[in-house]
């Protein structure tokens, strides 16, 4: 493996990178090559990454996301309790991801009466700190939820691991009731 020269090294790791194409996506060619990569490095032979990385290809996105349509949310409520539909109401309606649930609390949530909205401060305080809207179903059931424990829902954190835990069964539920292709 040493007893060559660098570039020698160097043009089999790049025809090497190039006849993944065919078969591998970008992140897995990526990461085969930076171990290969690392594993010169580590004997102390360097090779030119920027040059090998040039022949991996552009990255191609494997799976398109979509929007849940409104069936497929009405589903999903069928098998939610009451604060389950609150969660999946909002995340339904804000775009929000999972993760921002944690952060949120009452204080976050803005009634705009006049457009008939909710406005929402997501990961507040911190750098990735946004607004976003949400129905008025959505976030009167949110409120609904949070104002269950007096005045803050102090059992949020149990709420969130209800809706989590459940999230794959009830997704599995629903999975059956779908007819296949």
């Amino acid at each position: 493996m040493f007893n060559g020269d660098i570039k020698v090294i160097e043009k089999s790791l790049i025809n090497y990178a190039m006849d993944m194409r065919k078969r591998i996506s970008y992140n897995t060619r990526a990461n085969y090559c930076s171990a290969v990569i690392a594993f010169y490095a580590m004997n102390d032979v360097l090779l030119n990454r920027k040059k090998i990385y040039k022949y991996l290809g552009e990255y191609e996105k494997v799976h398109r996301d979509r929007a849940y349509t409104t069936e497929e949310i009405a589903k999903l409520l069928q098998f939610c309790d009451q604060r389950l539909k609150a969660i999946v109401l909002f995340l339904a309606s804000s775009g929000s991801r999972l993760g921002s649930l944690p952060t949120l609390r009452v204080g976050n949530l803005v009634p705009i009466s006049e457009y008939k909205l909710y406005k929402i401060t997501i990961y507040e305080s911190s750098r990735e700190e946004y607004y976003t809207f949400c129905t008025p179903e959505a976030g009167e059931r949110l409120m609904n939820t949070f104002n269950s424990g007096n005045g803050v829902a102090k059992n949020w954190a149990r709420i969130l691991r209800s809706f989590v835990n459940n999230l794959m069964s009830t997704t599995k539920r629903i999975a059956l009731t779908i007819p296949g292709p």
